[in-house]
């Protein structure tokens, strides 16, 4: 990687492309390939990729990939994309690290694109159910579920659109995705 270079993770919002239609790894490869981009390495098939790029704003890379998705598969499907800097540091913004190492499929991040607003906020606290949390850290949404997220009225307020552009990843997501980040 030169001097100019950044290591980006790039976070595609859904891989469902249509009924009974999800985007590859392969697929998610090209797509970062095609962008000019180097080195894609899909985390498991929830379309997460780390990739090497010149050094650039990240609005600029989430534009491109979104383009270039859209090109390919004729629907808008947001990306979200952190510099390494950035995704490694929400790690430690974890407000549960005990239920995640319990559990961390259960802990989960909702990465925003932009910061979540206040008015959104205040909503989203009065929303956990009984055994839920609910933590806004930095403008991103931490959130703890007890159950399958399918069961979680919380998970599906965190989702909802109206919050902004944002992604959610667990916990055992979030550290695959950092151990890819510190290989060398």
């Amino acid at each position: 990687m030169s001097a100019v270079s950044e290591v980006y993770v790039g976070l595609l919002y859904s891989i469902v492309i249509g009924k009974g239609l999800r985007v590859t790894n392969e697929a998610l490869k090209e797509i970062v390939s095609d962008c000019g981009y180097r080195n894609p390495r899909p985390y498991i098939s929830s379309g997460n990729v780390v990739f090497e790029a010149k050094k650039q704003a990240v609005s600029a890379v989430e534009l491109k990939l979104e383009e270039a998705f859209q090109r390919r598969f004729g629907k808008k499907i947001d990306f979200i994309v952190k510099s390494r800097e950035e995704f490694l540091g929400l790690l430690p913004q974890n407000p549960w690290p005990r239920l995640a190492a319990k559990d961390g499929s259960r802990v989960a991040i909702k990465i925003m694109r932009e910061k979540l607003g206040a008015e959104r906020t205040k909503l989203l606290r009065a929303a956990p159910g009984v055994g839920e949390r609910l933590a806004i850290v930095d403008g991103h949404v931490w959130y703890y579920v007890p159950m399958e997220n399918a069961g979680s009225s919380l998970h599906g307020k965190v989702s909802a659109r109206l919050n902004g552009i944002g992604t959610s990843r667990n916990w055992n997501t979030m550290l695959g995705i950092a151990r890819l980040l510190t290989q060398e």
